[in-house]
C-alpha cells in the first residue's frame, strides 16, 4: 500500500536490508507518502506492529478499505475507521 500511495516509490530509499531490518527492529515506520490520507497511513501502521497479533486479520483490512470506498469522507477522519 505504501508503494502504490507513493506512486512507486522504493521504500527505504538507498538503505541496505541489514540497515532496513536493523532500523524496523528499533521501531522505524516509513512516513506518510505526500497525498496520503491519513486514514490509510494509520492502516498501514497498524499492519505493521511489531507483534503480528496486534496487527489487523484480514477481514478487518477488509472492512476498513469497503468502509473508506463506500464512504470517502472517512479518508478525512481515522476516528471512524474500526480498528
Amino acid at each position: 500500500m505504501w508503494e502504490v500511495m507513493s506512486y512507486g516509490e522504493r521504500p527505504y530509499w538507498n538503505l541496505t536490508n541489514r540497515d532496513v531490518i536493523k532500523s524496523v527492529e528499533e521501531g522505524y515506520r516509513l512516513p506518510t507518502p505526500m497525498g496520503c490520507p491519513a486514514a490509510l497511513h494509520t492502516l498501514m501502521l497498524d499492519c505493521w506492529q511489531k507483534d503480528r497479533n496486534e496487527r489487523p486479520r484480514f477481514s478487518q483490512i477488509v472492512t476498513v478499505l469497503d468502509k473508506l470506498i463506500r464512504n470517502p469522507e472517512n479518508l478525512k477522519s481515522i476516528d471512524t475507521l474500526c480498528r
